[in-house]
C-alpha cells in the first residue's frame, strides 16, 4: 500500500503549478478588459465639430481704365481729364462737381474744385446716422484723408473723401453715396491722383 504522503508530495507540486498560472491569467484578463474600456471611450468620444468655412474675399474688380474729358462739365473743368472705367460716363449733375459715374460697375467718383472741411462731414453724417439708425464708424481720420463705414439693417458701405492738389487748383475727390467694399474704395482712391490738366 502507498503512503499518503507519497500522493500529497505528487498533488503539492500540481497546486503550486496552478496557483503560479492563475496571476497571469487574472492579469491578461485585466489587460483585455482595459483595452475594451478605452475602445468603448474612443467610439463613445463626441466628434469635434467641423470649423466654418471662410467667407471667400472679394475679387479686385477687373477695370480697364481709360482717360476722360471732363471739359464737358463746364468752364471750370476745361482742359482737365481723369481716368476711369471705359464704360463711365462724365456727369455734371451735382453742380459744380465734376462726376465719373459707371453704376452698374460700382463706379463713382467726385471732384469737387475745393478743399473740404472734414469736421463739418463728421458732424453731418453723425447727425444722418441718427435719424436714420444706421452705424458710422470713421476709420482714417486725418486733414487729408477721411474713412468711414456705415453699417445699417444687414449691409455695410464704406466711403471715402480725400483733400488733395493737382497742379495749383484744391480739389476734393471722393465716392459717391459709399462703395460695396474696401477694394472698391482703393480703386476709386487710385483714380484721384490721375487728376490732371493738360
Amino acid at each position: 500500500m502507498r503512503n499518503p504522503l507519497s500522493y500529497l508530495g505528487l498533488l503539492l507540486p500540481l497546486c503550486l503549478a496552478l496557483a503560479c498560472d492563475k496571476p497571469a491569467d487574472d492579469k491578461k484578463t485585466d489587460e483585455k478588459t482595459t483595452d475594451d474600456k478605452k475602445t468603448a471611450e474612443k467610439k463613445e468620444a463626441p466628434a469635434e465639430p467641423e470649423k466654418p468655412a471662410e467667407p471667400e474675399a472679394p475679387a479686385k474688380p477687373d477695370f480697364v481704365m481709360t482717360e476722360h474729358d471732363l471739359s464737358t462739365i463746364g468752364p471750370e473743368w476745361a482742359g482737365w481729364v481723369a481716368q476711369g472705367p471705359k464704360s463711365a460716363k462724365v456727369m455734371g449733375d451735382l453742380g459744380k462737381a465734376a462726376r465719373i459715374a459707371a453704376g452698374k460697375d460700382g463706379f463713382d467718383l467726385i471732384f469737387l474744385p475745393t478743399k473740404t472741411d472734414f469736421a463739418e462731414v463728421k458732424a453731418m453724417l453723425q447727425k444722418s446716422a441718427e435719424a436714420n439708425k444706421t452705424k458710422i464708424e470713421f476709420t482714417i481720420d486725418t486733414p487729408e484723408l477721411l474713412e468711414w463705414t456705415t453699417t445699417g439693417d444687414g449691409w455695410v458701405s464704406y466711403s471715402f473723401q480725400m483733400n488733395m492738389t493737382a497742379g495749383e487748383q484744391e480739389i476734393t475727390c471722393k465716392n459717391l453715396n459709399g462703395s460695396e467694399s474696401q477694394l472698391l474704395v482703393e480703386v476709386h482712391k487710385g483714380q484721384c491722383a490721375t487728376l490732371v490738366k493738360k
